[in-house]
């Protein structure tokens, strides 16, 4: 697959539409008189009243999305008859007109469009261009057909829009013929590639996004934070929490040999080779009695409880809150796949199974949403052919009915007068109570997304309320009802506790948060509130049944800062990082922020957590992933580390510095700290660094106070430069002993007390220089200089009166 070639024709592609739709929009208000816009009088209003740069833009993305699907049909062959590719290399024309040119018309068109379709070809009505006119009533009568057996996969195109379609379908620098030459065969083998080209087709209004300052707003939030998780990363992210939980429950399985990225537990090998009985040991979690595993169904009012010793296919429950173009979901149907054939189901009754029962999706943005439904449906037809006949079938009754479950997030409000409706009609009770809350909770969904938190779990007496009260047969509520259907099910996708739940969620710091989004995560999420990214943390701990799996992709600065102090302990204390891979700086080019992929359990746990540390190799996300592979075949290759979550306890702030040695964990437990020795304050500022610092090869050597310990030793006026240790670049065995700065008792420096000394500590510490920011440490073991000012975890990310001496 050509990414090079994908991105380019994406980017070219949306500004084309754009325009094409502009000037179709164009073409139509100058032709409203004319006959051929005779029907559409009511159209033409409403495109008057709504068709700004928002509808433009939706139009563009809706028959970019169409195209892209029916390329991607063409190519697979899932239909009889090809809508936007030639059935032969001699013939430019797409079979769809080809065939309606040799007088075979799809069963989608209508009498009265066939008849104009007839006269056109034959020349009998007078056409700008007959044969683009033919295609476009053609195309349209597709897209309608598609989408009464397929609503998921094209909502309705309103007749509005419809009239936006633009007028180039046909040429060879058209959109679709352009589409045919990059999605062609070998990029169609895979359905990742409409979520590539759904990535860089935002790409262009994601750069313009990011380079706006302050809060984000919720139009702009969808593609301000997508971003497409690169492939080994989700089947790392998959195997290694849906895979883990399958074989923790089914000991005997194989499944282990189709995982390439699943992190072999030391612990898992032991309990298999005793294949023992009470599979619930292998979790190794700390369960009270009381606690079950529970998972309230879709369709059923009835609780179920999860038998330790077992878990059948059927009954997971993997989550995706923000799934985008559905990447993740699709790998996850693959493993799926594997579980079920290892069950013994017959192939043909898969994917309806996977699709009803096994994944659910949510996403901010419908169109990425909609692409994620036609990945998974595309992903069930390539697995089982005869899939797409069974629901696409002739007729109603013929057809299966089914639909991926990704529900879009979408803000829902009530006016007061609806709710009081609502509540005369269903009767004052602790359940209109809680519909009233539920009401006023999605207003603004768009901006919150999965972090919602509904205010009832009782949703099945909500909806037996009114059923009974016979509100949904009332054709003068047919609004508010719509409305209701679509909170109510919206409220089921966020209230069940899956057993499984795999994001990339969105990063957005809090400079760039919503008022919404902060007071929301305040309230919800103290620990996280300080970016998207880390609420979506703890909101999984809530959507994830006790004892399952979470994997994220995410920024690494949670690991190390102050501010996620608080998220760092309760993840130590309560969860159990199962591993983790720390990624190189700027690994992953689509980021602007360095990153880390990591699976938690959603319970805590004394068994190690894998680290996997890969910061110092450069070359992108290829190289990344080979080193990756290279440490699970060989955990001595040197970046690979075991160890348990409760030594980062251990460290003042916990971060999670798995790389320290047991010596050094042992240090700050029993070490002294540099508190209890000597008063730690912040480094010289000189307010002027032109003015007061030179080079020391600028300065007489004379004149510099050089192996000084005490104020008292320095004559002024003969030695004016004192050693300033300023920092620098990073250095393994020796500082960056590079500058003086002047120094005089008339000199007035903007600056604290300087940690200007010379104490001679345990193990022949050494302190000494002036120095700026952070106090920079020395200290001489057998005669070698070694600067522990060099380790990150503790310049960066711990503050150095705590740094502990002794080890």
């Amino acid at each position: 697959m050509n990414n090079r070639a994908l991105e380019q024709f994406a980017v070219w592609a949306r500004r084309e539409l754009m325009k094409g739709c502009r000037e179709r929009l164009n073409y139509v208000m100058a032709h409203e008189k004319d006959p051929e816009f005779a029907e559409h009088a009511g159209n033409i209003s409403i495109l008057k009243r709504e068709a700004g740069d928002a509808y433009i833009e939706k139009a563009a993305y809706t028959w970019f999305n169409r195209f892209v699907a029916f390329r991607f049909m063409d190519v697979r062959g899932f239909y009889s008859q090809r809508i936007l590719s030639p059935e032969r290399e001699d013939d430019p024309r797409p079979q769809l007109l080809a065939d309606a040119a040799e007088g075979v018309y799809p069963r989608s068109l209508s009498p009265r469009e066939r008849e104009r379709v007839q006269k056109l070809i034959d020349g009998q009505l007078p056409s700008r261009d007959p044969q683009a006119e033919c295609y476009r009533i053609l195309f349209l009568s597709a897209c309608r057909s598609v989408q009464k057996s397929l609503p998921f996969l094209f909502d309705e195109v309103n007749a509005p829009m419809e009239l936006l379609l633009p007028d180039d379908l046909l040429s060879p620098q058209s959109v679709p013929a352009k589409l045919r030459g990059v999605m062609d065969e070998e990029a169609c083998q895979n359905v990742e590639v409409i979520g590539w080209l759904f990535q860089f087709y935002i790409s262009e209004k994601k750069a313009d996004i990011m380079k706006q300052k302050g809060a984000v707003s919720a139009e702009d939030l969808p593609a301000r934070t997508q971003l497409f998780t690169p492939e080994w990363i989700v089947r790392y992210l998959v195997e290694n929490s849906l895979g883990r939980l399958w074989l923790e429950h089914h000991p005997e399985s194989s499944l282990a040999e189709q995982m390439r990225y699943y992190v072999k537990s030391s612990q898992l090998s032991v309990l298999s080779s005793q294949n023992s009985g009470n599979q619930l040991s292998v979790l190794s979690c700390q369960f009270s009695e009381s606690e079950n595993w529970k998972l309230k169904t879709e369709n059923s009012s009835e609780d179920w409880k999860l038998k330790t010793e077992t878990l059948d296919v059927e009954d997971i429950r993997f989550c995706d809150p923000a799934c985008g173009s559905g990447h993740i979901l699709v790998y996850a149907f693959e493993l799926l796949t594997k579980i079920y054939e290892e069950e013994g189901y017959g192939k043909k009754e898969i994917p309806a199974l996977i699709l009803r029962n096994n994944l659910f999706g949510l996403e901010l943005d419908p169109r990425a949403g909609q692409l994620a439904g036609m990945a998974l449906f595309f992903k069930a037809c390539i697995y089982e052919p005869s899939f797409f006949r069974r629901v696409t079938g002739a007729n109603d009754e013929e057809r299966e009915s089914l639909e991926p479950q990704v529900a879009i997030l979408e803000n829902i409000r009530f006016s007061a007068e609806e709710q009081k409706d609502y509540s005369k009609l269903i009767g004052k009770t602790l359940i209109t109570q809680d519909l009233w809350l539920l009401m006023r909770q999605f207003e603004d969904a768009e901006s919150l997304g999965s972090l919602i938190i509904p205010a009832t779990a009782n949703l099945d007496a909500i909806e037996a309320a009114i059923k009974d009260s016979g509100v949904m047969d009332n054709l003068l509520k047919i609004n508010v009802n719509t409305k209701l259907k679509k909170l109510l099910r919206l409220a089921r996708f966020l209230s069940p506790r899956y057993h499984v739940l795999v994001t990339n969620p969105p990063y957005l710091g809090n400079a760039y948060l919503s008022p919404e989004q902060k007071q929301y995560g305040a309230n919800h999420f103290p620990n996280g509130k300080s970016d998207l990214f880390s609420m979506f943390f703890e909101r999984g701990y809530e959507l994830t049944l006790s004892g399952g799996y979470m994997g994220y992709m995410s920024p690494y600065v949670w690991m190390f800062i102050q501010s996620y102090e608080g998220l760092r302990h309760k993840m130590i204390e309560q969860k159990h990082i199962v591993s983790l891979i720390q990624m190189e700086y700027s690994a992953f080019a689509e980021a602007t922020v360095p990153l880390c992929t990591f699976v938690l359990q959603n319970c805590h746990s004394e068994q190690p957590g894998d680290y996997f540390r890969l910061t110092e190799f450069k070359g992108g996300m290829e190289v990344q992933n080979k080193k990756y592979l290279e440490a699970i075949e060989n955990p001595n290759c040197g970046w690979f580390y075991r160890t348990k979550a409760e030594n980062f306890s251990k460290i003042p702030g916990s971060p999670i510095a798995y790389w320290l040695s047991d010596g050094f964990m042992e240090a700050f437990k029993s070490g002294t700290r540099l508190e209890k020795i000597a008063e730690v304050v912040t480094g010289m500022s000189t307010g002027n660094n032109d003015s007061y610092l030179r080079s020391w090869s600028e300065i007489d050597n004379t004149t510099i106070a050089f192996y000084k310990s005490k104020m008292s030793e320095i004559n002024i006026t003969k030695t004016r430069w004192i050693p300033y240790n300023k920092g620098g670049e990073a250095r393994k065995w020796y500082g960056n002993n590079d500058y003086v700065v002047k120094w005089s008792e008339s000199d007035h420096f903007h600056r604290a007390r300087p940690s200007f000394s010379h104490l001679y500590l345990q193990k022949g510490i050494t302190w000494s220089f002036v120095t700026s920011g952070m106090f920079s440490a020395r200290y001489y073991p057998d005669g070698f200089l070694w600067d522990v000012a060099g380790c990150p975890c503790v310049i960066k990310d711990i503050h150095l009166m705590y740094y502990v001496l002794g080890y």
